[in-house]
């Protein structure tokens, strides 16, 4: 076995030089083919067809380079690749295989040479930042497993932390997320924005901060507790209903991406941390995958209506399957998020200068309440200031790619790798003890749930949700654990 593990290991350091060195090849060569195809008198719609399956190949490309240097394909990165790649080119895969997404299509609301920038720009980026994330990985290849928490003051430090943001979370979130749910069925998904923008005066608006900061705390505490009670079936199995418990909860009130990345994070830590998915394991969850797919597309299809109630989703349902492929209509609607991008691309700097990094500071800032910022965050959420900027009565959201132009013009793509180095740096703990491996993993799990919920967002919220919700947590479990040593 370790003569197995020893020639895995070298075959995959070997590798690792000439897997980067092809993957450079490859960003050079589509730099010079996009740049032909932007600049070519030729058919557009052509150059913009080969533009699509230039993007699908690429991401076929990264996830294979990512399995050589890694070992690993089943992993948290993957899983944020998958989704940021469906988030920004969904709709450009559907188009390359000549489907087209007929509620939102960005084909038809701009002209080909737009999209064309558009889509060179969202090839180059994914690019860069996967490249980022090849060349954090270090020359010793780690092979799956479980790693246990040993240590007994380890142990004993993460119990305390994580019964303490139970209690102090859990009834917040579930009243919370319950009170959305009855908003929701009852008004429609978008009382639910209606009511949260309502101006009730700064105390009220103060204390709904200090409620959304205290709810999210279930994640980590819920996570933390199924990987520390993973041997007491009893507890362990009660912790997982709980969580089935809230995903349902928040399907229900319309919130399909906290649902789906709560989901995802927990299919994840389940992988990593209690037992590795085999053979026909892999195949329930591609099976569940492409449900969720569906659900997904459902919800979004009904969530608006007013007065809804099990006969009249579970009717919608039925309809909305037997008339239109629910998996296609998640993908396309998914795939939307290149709107922002096309929109920046319009706007800066025809109408506003580059920020050249200011939203990336102020993401830093945000890390401080946000009254000690003067309000930072209402005043600098780009989704919120496009929305504006369009004159739009529903929010566009917003995406990394978008953000990355909007600060760096072309010169974007490039900072991409940076943001790939930092995501698969801490989305790949190898360093340390395997008590510690084995907690940052749980942290991992947490930080992908924040990842992919934004992956339709920008910089803003993710960089502080990343600092609360996982290293405060870790650095006061290991503060705990100093004191019971």
């Amino acid at each position: 076995m370790k003569d197995s593990y020893e020639y895995k290991k070298k075959f995959y350091v070997s590798q690792k030089p000439y897997v980067i060195f092809w993957y450079i090849v490859v960003i050079l060569l589509i730099a010079f083919v996009g740049n032909t195809l932007l600049k070519s008198n030729g058919n557009a719609e052509k150059n913009l067809f080969y533009l699509c399956w230039i993007g699908n190949s690429l991401m076929v490309y990264s996830i294979y380079t990512w399995k050589r240097i890694n070992g690993n394909l089943f992993s948290s990165y993957i899983f944020f690749l998958v989704s940021f790649f469906t988030f920004t080119y969904g709709q450009a895969f559907l188009r390359s295989i000549g489907i087209i997404h007929e509620p939102f299509d960005l084909y038809r609301l701009y002209s080909t040479e737009t999209l064309l920038q558009a889509h060179l720009y969202t090839i180059l980026g994914l690019s860069f930042m996967h490249l980022g994330a090849l060349c954090t990985q270090k020359n010793k290849i780690r092979v799956q497993e479980i790693f246990e928490i040993q240590d007994k003051s380890l142990n004993k430090s993460i119990k305390v932390i994580a019964w303490g943001l139970f209690i102090l979370s859990s009834i917040i979130y579930f009243y919370k997320t319950g009170q959305n749910m009855v908003q929701s069925l009852t008004y429609g998904y978008m009382s639910l924005y209606n009511y949260n923008n309502n101006d009730f005066g700064n105390n009220i608006s103060f204390m709904n901060n200090v409620v959304l900061t205290v709810k999210l705390f279930f994640i980590p505490a819920i996570f933390l507790l199924i990987v520390v009670y993973k041997k007491n079936k009893i507890t362990r199995n009660l912790m997982v209903f709980i969580l089935i418990a809230a995903v349902l909860l928040n399907f229900a009130a319309g919130a399909r991406s906290d649902a789906a990345a709560l989901l995802v994070s927990f299919m994840v830590l389940w992988h990593e941390q209690i037992k590795i998915f085999k053979g026909k394991t892999t195949v329930v969850i591609l099976i569940g995958s492409i449900l969720l797919l569906c659900v997904f597309n459902i919800i979004g299809e009904i969530r608006g209506n007013e007065g809804r109630t099990i006969h009249d989703i579970f009717q919608q349902s039925i309809e909305i399957i037997s008339s239109r492929n629910p998996v296609i209509g998640s993908i396309g609607e998914m795939g939307g998020s290149m709107f922002p991008l096309i929109e920046m691309m319009k706007l800066v700097p025809n109408n506003f200068d580059f920020k050249y990094g200011e939203t990336y500071l102020a993401a830093l800032l945000a890390i401080f309440p946000n009254f000690l910022t003067g309000g930072i965050i209402d005043r600098v959420s780009l989704s919120n200031w496009l929305m504006s900027v369009l004159n739009m009565n529903y929010g566009p959201g917003f995406s990394l790619l978008a953000e990355a132009y909007y600060n760096f013009s072309w010169l974007g793509v490039i900072f991409m790798f940076l943001l790939g180095f930092l995501i698969a740096k801490i989305l790949n703990p190898s360093k340390g003890s395997s008590d510690q491996i084995a907690l940052s993993k749980v942290f991992v799990a947490v930080m992908l749930y924040f990842l992919i919920t934004a992956s339709r967002s920008d910089s803003l919220l993710l960089i502080r949700y990343e600092v609360y919700y996982a290293l405060v947590p870790y650095i006061s479990i290991n503060l705990l654990r100093k004191y019971f040593r």
